[in-house]
C-alpha cells in the first residue's frame, strides 16, 4: 500500500500549537518538525529528557511506527511530583492536576506529575486523597522530584544527564558524514537532469533545500537562500515537492521571489529514482529542510525550518 503513495489519512499531516496565553493557538507544526504524515493514533505527554517540560511521544498506524518530540521551549521553574494512589488530587500553586492511568489521547499516564512554578524557588504541596482526607507537604526546592505517600513527603535525587540526541527530520535517509548520492530531477519545462553534488560544489557547499507553494515559511525562506547563494562559498538549490498539478504555482512563486539559484522538482514515475529514494523519502519529510552539503559531497549538517539562516 505505501509503496503505491497511498495513505491511512488522506496525506494529512499532524499538527502542533502553542498557546498564545490570550485563547490564541498557533500553529507551529511546520517550523519545528512536528507536522508528521503517518497517520498519529496515541499521544503521551512526559519528560523523557527530566529537563522539567513534557515532550510528546507518538505512535502511528504506518511505517515509522513511534516517534518522540523533544519539548525544547525555554521553560522556568519545575517540581515533579510522583503519587502511586490512583485518583488522588496534586494541588502546587494554581494548578491541579488528579493522577490518572487514562491521559492524553489513546495513551496512559506517566508515573509522574510536572508544574510549572515559574521563578519561584520553592513550592508548596496538597494532596486530596481518594475516599477522603487531605495532606499538606513543607515547600520543596524548584527543579526537585518528591514522592509522596501518606507517610510524608520523600524528595528524590535528580537522575544523571539523560539529554536526547539532536535527530535528523523524518524522512532522511543519510546520516550526517555520509556522501551524498547523484539525483536525476526535472527542471521546471518538465525535462530531466543530473545533479552531482560533488560535481557542483566544487569548493563549495551545497544547500538542497526542500519546499512547497502552499507552506508560508518556505516562501519567506526563498529570497534568505538567495543571499546566500550570492556568497562565494555557497550554491543553493530549490527542490519543490509540489505534487505535478501544482508546479505551475511553484514555477510562479519563483518567478515572484526573483530568485537566481538553481530550482527543480523530483524525479516523476519512469525517472531514475534509485539516488533520490537513498536519500529522501519526501511523504515524510517536514518542509522547509536544508541540507547542508560539503565541498568533498558529505552531508554536513540539516536545517529545520527558517533556523540559522
Amino acid at each position: 500500500m505505501y509503496r503505491r503513495g497511498l495513505s491511512f489519512n488522506g496525506d494529512e499531516r499532524s499538527h502542533l500549537f502553542v498557546g498564545g496565553g490570550d485563547g490564541s493557538f498557533l500553529d507551529v507544526s511546520p517550523t519545528c518538525g512536528a507536522d508528521s504524515p503517518l497517520d498519529g493514533r496515541a499521544v503521551l505527554a512526559a519528560d523523557f529528557d527530566d529537563d522539567g517540560d513534557q515532550d510528546l511521544f507518538v505512535h502511528n498506524l504506518q511505517r515509522e511506527r513511534h516517534e518522540l518530540f523533544r519539548n525544547e521551549t525555554d521553560g522556568r521553574g519545575y517540581v515533579k511530583v510522583l503519587v502511586s494512589e490512583v485518583g488522588a488530587e496534586v494541588t502546587v500553586g494554581a494548578s491541579t492536576q488528579v493522577v490518572a492511568r487514562g491521559s492524553g489521547f489513546a495513551s496512559c499516564q506517566a508515573g509522574e506529575l510536572v508544574f510549572g512554578i515559574g521563578d519561584a524557588p520553592r513550592a508548596s504541596i496538597s494532596v486530596r486523597w481518594p475516599g477522603g482526607g487531605e495532606a499538606e507537604f513543607a515547600p520543596i526546592p524548584a527543579a526537585s522530584r518528591v514522592r509522596i505517600t501518606r507517610s510524608g513527603a520523600t524528595v528524590v535525587p535528580r537522575r544523571a544527564d539523560v539529554s536526547l540526541p539532536d535527530p535528523l527530520p523524518p524522512g532522511i535517509k543519510i546520516a550526517v558524514g555520509e556522501l551524498v548520492p547523484t539525483l536525476m530531477l526535472r527542471d521546471a519545462a518538465g525535462g530531466t537532469f543530473e545533479l552531482d553534488p560533488r560535481t557542483l560544489a566544487a569548493g563549495r557547499r551545497v544547500h538542497l533545500t526542500f519546499w512547497a507553494s502552499y507552506c508560508a515559511p518556505c516562501i519567506t525562506k526563498l529570497p534568505q537562500l538567495d543571499a546566500i547563494h550570492a556568497a562565494a562559498d555557497h550554491h543553493v538549490v530549490a527542490i519543490s515537492v509540489d505534487s505535478p498539478e501544482d508546479r505551475e504555482r511553484a514555477v510562479d512563486r519563483l518567478l515572484t521571489a526573483g530568485i537566481g539559484y538553481t530550482t527543480a522538482f523530483p524525479p516523476a514515475a519512469g525517472d531514475e529514482v534509485e539516488g533520490f529514494d537513498a536519500l529522501i523519502d519526501l511523504s515524510r519529510l517536514p518542509i522547509p529542510t536544508t541540507l547542508v552539503i560539503d565541498p568533498d559531497g558529505r552531508l554536513e549538517s540539516v536545517v529545520r525550518g527558517t533556523a540559522g539562516l
